[in-house]
């Protein structure tokens, strides 16, 4: 049975690096909405949805960045100012250790010391090729990526940046206690009158390449070994 088990998880480990491979590269400056499944580096990203709050809003996908071990993604938002509120969702499937969330919203004040622009996430844990992870609000239905829950069963955000006014920390990095194959990703993108925000950028963090396939062809190698000596004896 072990070997067996370990024949699986090799076979698994091997699939998540190859994900990225079979899905057609992201679109730029296309309603994400629009898109299919669609690689950025060996990362598929899916099922993307925006959910107007108060006004409006269209996402695109600006550029992106494979040349380091991270995925950089660059977000554009048209428009996004002056009280308006979107939820924005989607899966990211492939391996992914955290990532690197940046606000680039308006910088200075309005007077008043408040926040320009912020955006809050949560992460859940997802089942690959469904959107099982998620209710509603970015509340989980599987695991919270977050360490613990707040009351009533929300998840903790994994992020929670500001642009502009008062508290201006327009940047956080988040890496899970363990790698995750597949990871929802839910924001709560805000701003006030007198702010805007026309763009920002997360860099999923991601295994090197060649240690996930050293990794999985060595569990592949190993059960196959163990099932071979359990059929003899």
């Amino acid at each position: 049975m072990k070997g067996i088990q370990r024949i699986a998880l090799g076979v698994a480990m091997l699939a998540l690096f190859s994900t990225g491979l079979f899905a057609a590269p992201c679109t730029l400056a296309t309603d994400v909405t629009t898109l299919p499944s669609c690689n950025i580096g060996a990362l598929v990203f899916s099922n993307f949805t925006v959910t107007p709050v108060v006004g409006s809003t269209t996402i695109t996908i600006t550029s992106v960045d494979t040349s380091t071990n991270d995925i950089k993604v660059n977000f554009g938002t048209l428009p996004l100012s002056n009280g308006a509120d979107v939820h924005f969702a989607f899966l990211v499937t492939g391996g992914v250790l955290g990532f690197d969330l940046f606000n680039g919203g308006t910088a200075g004040t309005n007077g008043q010391g408040q926040n320009l622009s912020n955006i809050e996430e949560r992460n859940c844990s997802a089942i690959p090729g469904t959107f099982a992870a998620f209710a509603s609000n970015g509340i989980c239905t599987t695991i919270n990526m977050a360490p613990g829950q707040t009351s009533g069963g929300n998840p903790l955000l994994v992020a929670d940046i500001n642009k502009g006014g008062g508290q201006d920390n327009p940047e956080v990095i988040y890496r899970y206690a363990s790698g995750q194959g597949s990871v929802f990703v839910w924001k709560d993108i805000g701003t006030i009158t007198g702010g805007g925000l026309s763009s920002f950028t997360e860099s999923f963090l991601v295994p090197e390449p060649v240690t996930t396939i050293l990794f999985g062809s060595g569990l592949l190698a190993l059960g196959c070994l163990r099932f071979r000596k359990n059929r003899k004896s």
